[in-house]
């Protein structure tokens, strides 16, 4: 609403937008499990982490060995989008690298 000189309140109306009868059907949709199933996803296996300060990082060069804390019988993490989801043994299947699930982390 605005003011107009006379202190009187003056109304206006708006369109309300319309769309296409489908268009309406398509958003009310709940997704379906097909839909969801389809999201892509990144899964991550995380073998060793460590801090190094920056004057580590610059005097790293070709050759040099960076140590981590964790041993290699420690199992990695798996995260998906950076969610830590479950606990891994990394392994090879032909020349590939694999995992298998050793134990999946619960909420908190």
């Amino acid at each position: 609403m605005s003011n107009t000189s006379s202190g009187e309140s003056e109304k206006i109306e708006a369109a309300r937008p319309t769309l296409p009868a489908m268009e309406v059907m398509s958003a009310l949709e709940a997704p379906t499990e097909d839909r969801v199933d389809k999201v892509p996803l990144t899964l991550t296996a995380i073998v060793a982490t460590t801090q190094l300060t920056l004057a580590d990082v610059t005097r790293a060069q070709p050759g040099h060995t960076i140590e981590f804390d964790q041993s290699v019988d420690d199992p990695a993490i798996l995260t998906i989008n950076g969610r830590p989801v479950a606990e891994a043994e990394v392994m090879t299947v032909g020349d590939f690298w694999s995992v298998r699930i050793i134990r999946l982390l619960g909420e908190g």
